[in-house]
C-alpha cells in the first residue's frame, strides 16, 4: 500500500473474531476460510475457528485473554479449558497490568507460547506491546510459519518511563529514544507505531523490519477485522 512503501513498513491483515470464549486474532485468512465459519457472527466455537484456521493454513490466536468477558480466561472455569490453543496474546496494548499478569499466569500453567499486541484505539497506544520475530516477516505466509514455529517472543514496553529503556518479556532492556507516551517513539518516527531498531511485528514498526503483522498496531496495520474492546 501506498502508507507502507511511505513508512518503510510491513502491513498485513487479519481479523478478529467473537467466540464463546471471547475475541480471537486470526492470521492467514483466505477466501476459503471465510467460508468455514462466520466472520460477523458473536458466537463461533473457539475450537471449531482453531481447526478452521488449522485446517485453511491460517492461525488463531486468542487475544487480551485476561480481560473479563472478551477474554479467554475469563471463560475457562465455567467452560473448562479449550483444545487446540497453542498461542495466546499475553500483552495488550489496551490491557490494564493486572489482565496481562492473568493472561501471563494462564499461558504458564498451559504452556502457551505468547504474543504481544498494542491494540491502539488511540495514537499514544501505537508501539505499547509488540513481538519479536528471530525471522524477517514480509508476507502474511512468514508470520504464519513463524507464529506456528514458535520463533517470537511478546515484548512489553508500557512499563517505560516518559523517555529511555523499556524491558521486554526476557528481561532485555529496549531503548527508545522518543516520547514513550506518543507510542514508543524510536529514531523519531512516533505516531506510526514505531519500536526499537530490531524489535519487529505486531504493531511495531522498525528499521527494516516488520511493521505491522495483525493482531498489533490498529485497524488492517494490527487488528483487522475488528479493533475491539
Amino acid at each position: 500500500s501506498a502508507l507502507a512503501k511511505a513508512n518503510d513498513l510491513v502491513i498485513l491483515k487479519a481479523s478478529e473474531v467473537e467466540t464463546e470464549y471471547g475475541h480471537v486474532l486470526v492470521y492467514g485468512v483466505t477466501e476459503a476460510l471465510t467460508q468455514a465459519f462466520d466472520f460477523a457472527s458473536i458466537n463461533n466455537v473457539l475450537e471449531d475457528v482453531i481447526q478452521a484456521a488449522n485446517d485453511h493454513g491460517a492461525i488463531a490466536v486468542p487475544c487480551h485473554p485476561g480481560r473479563p468477558k472478551v477474554g479467554m480466561f475469563a471463560h475457562t472455569e465455567a467452560l473448562g479449558m479449550p483444545q487446540g490453543v497453542q498461542i495466546v496474546e499475553v500483552y495488550n496494548g489496551g490491557s490494564r497490568d493486572d489482565e496481562d499478569q492473568i493472561a501471563l499466569d494462564g499461558a504458564a500453567a498451559q504452556g502457551y507460547l505468547g504474543i504481544g499486541g498494542s491494540d491502539s484505539h488511540i495514537v499514544s497506544h501505537v508501539g505499547r506491546c509488540a513481538t519479536q520475530f528471530q525471522d524477517d516477516i514480509a508476507t502474511m505466509d512468514d508470520l504464519v510459519a513463524a507464529l506456528k514455529a514458535g520463533n517470537f517472543e511478546a515484548i512489553t514496553l508500557k512499563t517505560c518511563g516518559d523517555q529511555g529503556k523499556a524491558t521486554g518479556a526476557d528481561g532485555i532492556g529496549v531503548e527508545a529514544t522518543g516520547t514513550v507516551g506518543i507510542g514508543v517513539g524510536a529514531t523519531g518516527t512516533v505516531g506510526i507505531g514505531v519500536g526499537a531498531a530490531g524489535v519487529a511485528g505486531l504493531g511495531v514498526g522498525a528499521t527494516g523490519t516488520v511493521g505491522a503483522a495483525a493482531g498489533a498496531g490498529s485497524d488492517w496495520s494490527g487488528r483487522t477485522h475488528r479493533e475491539g474492546n
